[in-house]
């Protein structure tokens, strides 16, 4: 049996920051070992997504001695692999609670193990440092935030020389450095002194960032009328980071649009208080910005989520109220914008990237105007890899996106920039303005022109992996059973599933040898079965959360029909695959 008080004098013998080392030694004191335990059985995981947790002491959360322990194995992973002159990195953080502290521990830790480390002297959005990463051509690149999780949170962000968030398996490597590097090298500067002896890259950063956007991501700025009024949108950075950035940017550039920040929500605060989750989203979570702009008369609305990488977008209706837009609609207005004014190469061919939990509009809308379409895993770092790949052998890089209001315009950097996308969706919808349409119009437009793709993206709760593993033991064992087969919905309805793809087993049907083309993992749960008329339905398990999330769609030629295909298909099969009473799953409670 491990001795958790032990363990816990161990730890707080070398924790630097006096509030968890108090923290932990009251638990000691106590000797709550059940509270020991659960700050001490398991330690957070170093993925590709870097870290992310709660801020509190122990090595299950994110804290000081965790970013001083993450920060030396990553620095001795790098300068195992990494030439002498060339061990460059980038630190940024955002304005969370800790975020400076925490990046005050990672630079000391980068100049100790001999790094040289350009520096964000203050809270910027995480665009600026993959930005920076390849703009000074380093090695790699932190950022501190956890983007749109709830205030008790924080993480550690990273990023490869290519300027993706990095993926296996240099996050094992990391992970394995890290292990052996838990007692700090030594009695390290904590506090702002830390940045002495860094590169001060702010400045620098924020003009080559504009410059890179103008030449980038302005796509048909000559065609906008420029004696016409200025469009006039709605911003809110959701109480984050992206208002002063967003509005030097929009300053600096020839996009004439009247940049309103939404009063209450303008300034950066940790404490969020106008939103019950900083997450844009969230059902509810503009309603601020909206109200702000029927006060002044504006009918669109901008946000970015705190960390500004991700953006919503909302529309008035004509009939009144407003449409928060998907991020499948967005996705869809950004690529008839690229293609709009796509200048044909032919020398290389137009592409777009999308998760694999996205709509397919995109490769409909491809099939039919002639660019090439290609699906990743979930993750930003699967699509910004994917359109590095691509554009290496000759493809020529258009838009790529998650469904999660995550989008990239431009290879500027490759990760989701929801500030550079914000100017880029204004300058489209002033020139749509100007042709006396909007962006509601104009995506009824394009579903009529590619068929209404109706999307469901929804989760249950599964407390009890053993269950989740014979749900898709069950799945497996289905199409093992023989392919194409055929289920029914309730009023008869036939669908026939044509292909199936399984990045367990990397079994997929549609392809000429029966392999995924998509990485595989035998530890993971997700499978994907297609039908003949379009539709498709996709279940995978949470890597993070106890959740099986379960996506479908359906195509059809009119709205409501898109709607009511929806709902049926759905019903069926939930009730053919997913079985939630069956397996114990939980649907959420709806407030």
């Amino acid at each position: 049996m491990t001795d958790w008080v032990t363990t816990a004098r161990e730890w707080v013998s070398i924790d630097p920051n006096p509030t968890t080392k108090a923290e932990i030694q009251g638990f000691i004191d106590a000797n709550d070992t059940e509270e020991l335990q659960k700050r001490f059985q398991k330690r957070i995981i170093f993925g590709t997504a870097g870290l992310r947790a709660k801020m509190q002491g122990g090595p299950a959360f994110m804290n000081q001695l965790v970013v001083l322990q993450t920060s030396q194995g990553m620095a001795e992973y790098l300068s195992s692999v990494v030439a002498k002159e060339d061990r460059k990195i980038v630190v940024g953080f955002d304005h969370r609670h800790n975020s400076r502290a925490f990046a005050c521990s990672a630079i000391a830790v980068f100049k100790q193990a001999g790094f040289t480390v350009y520096a964000f002297p203050e809270q910027v959005g995480t665009p600026f440092v993959p930005f920076a990463v390849g703009h000074f051509k380093c090695c790699a690149g932190v950022m501190i935030t956890a983007s749109h999780n709830p205030k008790a949170d924080n993480g550690f962000k990273v990023y490869g020389s290519n300027t993706c968030q990095i993926i296996p398996p240099l996050d094992d490597h990391i992970s394995d450095a890290i292990q052996k590097n838990l007692k700090p090298w030594t009695s390290y500067e904590l506090t702002d002194k830390a940045f002495e002896g860094t590169i001060d890259c702010l400045e620098e950063i924020q003009t080559a960032y504009t410059k890179a956007v103008i030449e980038q991501c302005l796509l048909g700025l000559s065609t906008i009328n420029k004696d016409a009024p200025p469009l006039r949108a709605v911003y809110t950075p959701m109480h984050g980071v992206g208002c002063k950035y967003v509005e030097a940017l929009f300053d600096k550039t020839a996009v004439a649009c009247t940049l309103l920040p939404t009063p209450s929500q303008k300034d950066p605060d940790p404490e969020f208080p106008t939103v019950s989750f900083p997450n844009p989203e969230e059902k509810g979570a503009l309603d601020e910005a909206c109200k702000y702009a029927d006060e002044q008369g504006v009918s669109l609305v901008l946000a970015n989520d705190p960390d500004a990488d991700r953006l919503a977008v909302a529309a008035k209706k004509k009939e009144g109220g407003w449409h928060v837009l998907t991020g499948n609609e967005i996705a869809l207005l950004f690529t008839f914008w690229a293609w709009k004014h796509y200048k044909k190469n032919d020398k290389k061919r137009p592409f777009v990237v999308a998760s694999t939990v996205s709509s397919k509009i995109l490769q409909t809308m491809g099939r039919k105007e002639g660019f090439d379409f290609y699906d990743t895993l979930t993750g930003f770092k699967w699509i910004g890899n994917k359109a590095y790949d691509v554009s290496q052998v000759g493809g020529d890089f258009l838009f790529g996106y998650e469904v999660e209001i995550g989008f990239m315009i431009g290879l500027m950097s490759l990760d989701k920039d929801g500030m550079r996308t914000a100017i880029t969706f204004s300058l489209m919808a002033q020139w749509l303005s100007q042709q006396g349409t909007d962006v509601i119009a104009t995506l009824t437009d394009l579903y009529t022109k590619y068929g209404y793709h109706h999307m469901v993206n929804k989760y249950f709760f599964c407390y009890n992996p053993d269950n989740m593993r014979a749900c898709f033991a069950a799945m497996q064992e289905r199409y093992k059973a023989g392919l194409p087969f055929t289920i029914e919905a309730k009023d008869g309805t036939k669908y026939t599933v044509q292909n199936v793809r399984d990045l367990q087993t990397g079994f997929d049907s549609s392809t000429a040898d029966k392999k995924a083309a998509l990485p595989v993992d035998a530890k993971a749960c997700m499978i994907t079965f297609s039908c003949d008329d379009g539709s498709w339905f996709t279940a995978r398990g949470s890597g993070t959360e106890p959740k099986v999330k379960y996506y479908t769609e359906v195509v059809a030629p009119t709205k409501e029909e898109a709607g009511v295909a929806s709902a049926k298909f759905t019903e069926t099969v939930l009730a053919e695959f997913m079985q939630a009473e069956k397996y114990g799953f939980e649907a959420p409670q709806v407030k």
